[in-house]
């Protein structure tokens, strides 16, 4: 009772006693905060590391052994990727090189040309052998049947259209099954025109042969060396026939830059025109097949009904083999220019698409230049991109002295021969001028032969952006100084007489013969003048010395 009074009576006691009552209550509550705060981490971190390797293993191998599915799928998208990385980088490749393979776009306002899908190709003008468009246009390719344009221009170089062709052993060698070919009996006979059309619309491999065998005398072989002795004059150095049809063979070649000169060369010739441009020939009953053969033309581009029909379209001949793959060669022609196309190797079936790509650029884009209507002194046409006049045109002169055989000259081969002519090939390697020799080389009447005159032919060759661009030749001739023909048999002396006289009676327009003839009149009027005063001082020595005697 008395402790209770005591702390009743002692205030200041009981307010301690509960101060440290409080303060023990505080701190245990405080200890408990802390502990549920300490324990709340614990539980927290230690779940983050069971989450985390539940998500992310910490070892790739070990998670794809734990998932093949999922191992198979990162490996399938990660070749995909790398297949597609790959497959871009060797399109940028292809495309690159695909730039870089046609060379004419790297010419200074040169017309953009378009991207073909054949490994080479060239659009050439007919007139000047100018070259429009180049891609990878010399380098060697497989012909296939476009080898026919060669033997077709040999036949008719060499043969008249009616002449008979028989089937024989040869020719029936090549008529087996996957061989193009006319189903033709051993012994039937044709007429040459008519292998020429089966030739050039049906593209008959034992045709072909049996044709060459004629032609060449009865030797295939001789007919193909006429075939590379004719390539080489028209300017192929990078072709080498070994058969008449075009059949795979590793020793038969050709250039897209060649087959163009080679269809260049082909077109010159009007019956070689007219077969290609036929669009159906019949061939009637032979000696040993009593029913018709019909053919159509295989170019697509000159049948009136087929989509890719051309306006302007000559012809040309088509060509496939497994090796040498498609190929084709065209001709067309609008405003004035004749162009041709050769595209080799398709690796696609696009071969007449990118022909008329090929001709839409050369119709489109380039124009015919007379180099003579803004100077008379030059002769001949170029074939430049739109815009370009001939100021912009370079022009090299060389001139030769040439000796040519003529007529005695008449008016039309006069005419001829001042005219000159412009029929050229590329970079001027053939100026040769066959319309006026083939006027001036006819005998004018019988028992006229044929003179020798000296002729200078002024040859001009025409660039731009140092890209051969044309050709014109023109030919003078020089005054002839020959003997007529009834003096040709007289003697030597005879021939130097009246070739001096020749010389004299023009000494005018031979400034070194004038000059010489001045000089030796005026020393003879001098010697004359001399004689003629010594003469006088003689007689009057005579006369004074006959004063003198008397």
């Amino acid at each position: 009772m008395k402790t209770k009074e005591n702390a009743r009576n002692n205030p200041k006691k009981n307010r301690a006693g509960s101060g440290i009552s409080d303060s023990r209550s505080k701190l245990k509550r405080v200890e408990s905060f802390m502990l549920t705060i300490l324990i709340s981490c614990a539980l927290m971190f230690s779940a983050v590391p069971v989450q985390a390797a539940e998500t992310v293993p910490a070892d790739p191998a070990q998670a794809a052994a734990a998932d093949p599915a999922a191992q198979a799928a990162a490996e399938q998208a990660a070749a995909e990727a790398a297949a597609a990385q790959a497959a871009a980088e060797e399109a940028a490749r292809k495309e690159a090189e695909e730039a870089a393979a046609i060379v004419t776009n790297g010419i200074a306002n040169w017309p953009q040309g378009p991207s073909i899908k054949e490994e080479t190709g060239i659009l050439m003008d007919a007139e000047t052998g100018a070259v429009i468009y180049n891609k990878r246009m010399d380098d060697r390719r497989y012909p296939a049947s476009t080898t026919k344009i060669m033997t077709a221009l040999l036949a008719i170089e060499n043969s008249n259209m009616t002449d008979i062709v028989t089937m024989t052993e040869a020719g029936m060698a090549e008529a087996y099954s996957g061989s193009s070919n006319i189903l033709p009996v051993l012994g039937e006979q044709f007429t040459m025109e008519q292998c020429l059309y089966m030739i050039l619309l049906k593209s008959a491999n034992d045709v072909s042969t049996q044709v060459a065998e004629y032609v060449g005398g009865g030797s295939v072989e001789n007919f193909v060396n006429m075939m590379n002795e004719r390539a080489a004059q028209i300017g192929c150095i990078n072709t080498h026939f070994n058969n008449a049809n075009g059949l795979p063979d590793e020793n038969h070649y050709t250039t897209a830059h060649d087959l163009a000169l080679i269809m260049k060369e082909a077109l010159r010739n009007e019956t070689f025109r007219n077969i290609i441009h036929t669009t159906q020939y019949v061939v009637p009953a032979t000696n040993l097949t009593p029913g018709a053969r019909t053919y159509d033309n295989h170019h697509h581009m000159l049948l009136p009904d087929d989509p890719q029909h051309y306006e302007g379209i000559i012809g040309g001949k088509t060509g496939y083999t497994d090796a040498a793959l498609a190929t084709l060669v065209t001709a067309c022609e609008r405003n004035g220019m004749t162009l041709i196309s050769v595209v080799m190797k398709a690796t696609s079936p696009d071969t007449f698409n990118d022909t008329i790509s090929l001709m839409d650029y050369g119709f489109m884009n380039f124009q015919k230049l007379d180099m003579s209507q803004n100077d008379s002194n030059l002769v001949g046409t170029v074939i430049v991109p739109n815009g370009v006049t001939q100021k912009d045109i370079q022009v090299e002169e060389q001139t030769l002295q040439t000796t040519t055989a003529q007529t005695p000259e008449t008016p039309d081969t006069a005419a001829a021969t001042e005219s000159g002519t412009t029929d050229t090939v590329e970079n001027a390697t053939d100026s040769a001028t066959p319309d006026a020799a083939d006027a001036i080389t006819e005998p004018a009447a019988e028992g006229m032969g044929p003179e020798e005159i000296s002729v200078t032919q002024t040859v001009y060759t025409y660039t731009y952006q140092d890209q051969y661009v044309g050709v014109g030749t023109k030919n003078t001739p020089v005054e002839n100084t020959s003997e007529d023909n009834s003096s040709q048999a007289a003697s030597t002396s005879d021939k130097s007489t009246s070739t001096s006289l020749m010389g004299i009676k023009n000494w005018n327009q031979n400034p070194i013969l004038m000059w010489c003839i001045i000089g030796i009149g005026s020393l003879i009027i001098i010697l004359l003048i001399v004689l003629i005063v010594l003469k006088i001082k003689n007689k009057k020595k005579k006369r004074k010395k006959r004063k003198t005697q008397k």
